[in-house]
């Protein structure tokens, strides 16, 4: 069996047009990083089991190995494989146990895949690229923390996920992947993939993606999304189709007439279209005035995304599209010491300062905020001050690769929460209440409304090839369940830091390559 495998290799290579002398040895390297923050404030879900997040410290420490193998000339082998100590699982309100927040040891897989690249099909500047496996894939370059809708939510019901470096990250997608580019103007994108993060598993998806861009000017995306295009089990994909569990259609899986009685079944099946902008003021700026050199790389890029999570509209619960539509608008802000660590601390302080709450300040009496804005104000003009010396006179670069602010307005008057489709796998929204609620029975007054707002500060240095440091200030959509471990009839999926003006967490990282 060896005598004929070496052959038959040989000949494969042959018609590959490659030689054995011409592949490359892999490339390996090893990567780790240290991760940790505090949830300031959180709030407890009354009537039901739940975790108080509230002052919960968070810590995670991950490592790994990544291969790339070029094969041939046009193909490579990419292989990246993670292990996390996850230390961050918080304890369960009224329970004296402690048992489930020791330490869990557990691999993730980030890239198993192969890529065909062939440049200059049709001409010297386009190019052709196939991917095959487990891939990461990021179509908005600019999110940092929000937006990147069209990996990171569902339809019916329209539930967003972000958190501290998951956009970054790159959702990870399994399926196939072509994508086709004339340098550096357009690139068309289409993705058939399995579905694996939300219920129901393993349904395909089909995406498309075409990117237009004007270099240093701006870029412009739109996006459509068939998810669950393709039922790997309808009575899944479409709870109401399964007779065994639901004989009749009721508030979980459909909506009656009350007039007509004409039945209408809810499905997890949408289409979603996403739409992208930048516009990168630095780089137009120099086009006229030359190079603005007290200005980053990545300084005064305004960017935005938009998406509809579902076009079309079911009687009951999705009967409003303006509710299924959020919007992220983002900016890089200008990495100068001066614009940065000087002027940042102090912003930061006054938004999230209580002006409800006494304090003192050199004997004076103040407001919680105001207080807090002068002392990091303050702190923050002597560090700019003499960082700014550092680079100026000691050639030292300490500007920050990015700074980045990003707002997003989600007007779902539902709780932005996985609970029923993973606890009941069904396509309705939550309510608050576990037991779920009859759309009869809703009215205006239920609207939650305290979290269409998101917002998310993020910062990133490197400092070398292998050390970056990295940290987020948030009110994001990240979910409860990625920090309770708890039996799964127990496991909580709605928002760590729901509330726009009350509830947020920072986060710090440590990276490392080598």
């Amino acid at each position: 069996m060896r005598h004929f495998l070496i052959p038959a290799a040989v000949a494969l290579l042959s018609i590959s047009g490659t030689t054995l002398c011409e592949i490359q040895k892999p490339e390996i390297s090893l990567w780790g990083r240290m991760t940790m923050g505090q949830v300031v404030s959180s709030p407890i879900e009354e009537g039901t089991h739940d975790y108080n997040f509230k002052g919960e410290w968070l810590e995670n420490i991950d490592a790994g190995v990544r291969l790339n193998h070029q094969l041939t000339p046009s193909l490579l082998g990419r292989f990246n494989l993670g292990l996390t100590v996850n230390a961050s699982r918080v304890q369960a309100r009224n329970t004296n146990s402690v048992e489930l927040t020791s330490k869990i040891v557990s691999a993730y897989l980030l890239d198993a895949s192969m890529q065909y690249s062939k440049d200059a099909l049709f001409g010297t500047k386009d190019s052709l690229t196939l991917e095959f496996g487990y891939f990461p894939f990021k179509y908005n370059p600019q999110s940092t923390n929000l937006g990147e809708y069209l990996f990171r939510s569902g339809t019916y019901p329209g539930v967003v996920v972000s958190g501290f470096e998951n956009s970054i990250d790159k959702p990870k997608i399994a399926g196939i992947h072509a994508a086709y580019g004339v340098y550096p103007w357009v690139n068309i994108d289409a993705i058939f993939n399995t579905e694996l993060d939300i219920y129901p598993l393993r349904d395909i998806n089909f995406t498309a993606l075409a990117t237009s861009t004007v270099p240093q000017i701006a870029s412009l995306s739109l996006g459509v999304q068939f998810a669950h295009m393709i039922s790997m089990d309808r009575r899944k994909t479409t709870p109401g189709l399964n007779s065994e569990k639901h004989p009749t259609v009721n508030q979980w899986v459909g909506y009656i007439d009350p007039e007509t009685n004409d039945t209408t079944l809810y499905t997890f099946r949408g289409t979603k279209l996403m739409g992208r902008a930048m516009l990168d003021l630095k780089g137009t700026i120099e086009k006229f005035s030359g190079e603005l050199s007290f200005l980053g790389k990545e300084d005064l890029k305004l960017y935005g995304e938009a998406a509809i999570l579902g076009v079309k509209n079911y009687p009951g619960w999705y009967n409003e599209l303006g509710e299924r539509i959020p919007v992220t608008a983002g900016m890089n802000w200008p990495t100068h010491q001066f614009a940065s660590y000087c002027l940042v601390p102090g912003m930061i302080a006054f938004g999230l300062g209580d002006r409800t709450a006494d304090a003192r300040l050199f004997g004076a009496k103040m407001d919680d905020r105001s207080v807090k804005t002068i002392l990091y104000g303050g702190s923050g003009l002597i560090l700019g001050a003499g960082l700014w010396a550092l680079e100026k006179y000691l050639d030292i670069n300490t500007r920050l690769d990015l700074l980045s602010f990003e707002i997003e307005f989600f007007k779902s008057p539902y709780w932005n929460s996985q609970e029923f489709i993973w606890k009941n796998a069904v396509p309705v929204p939550y309510t608050g209440s576990s037991a779920g609620m009859n759309y009869a029975s809703w009215h205006d007054s239920l609207a939650k409304t305290d979290d269409n707002i998101k917002w998310s500060i993020y910062l990133s240095k490197k400092f070398s090839s292998w050390f970056r440091l990295s940290g987020q200030i948030a009110c994001d959509h990240t979910p409860r369940n990625w920090y309770t471990a708890a039996p799964p009839s127990f496991v909580k999926y709605t928002e760590l830091v729901p509330r726009t003006s009350e509830d947020w967490y920072y986060m710090l990282r440590a990276s490392f390559y080598f």
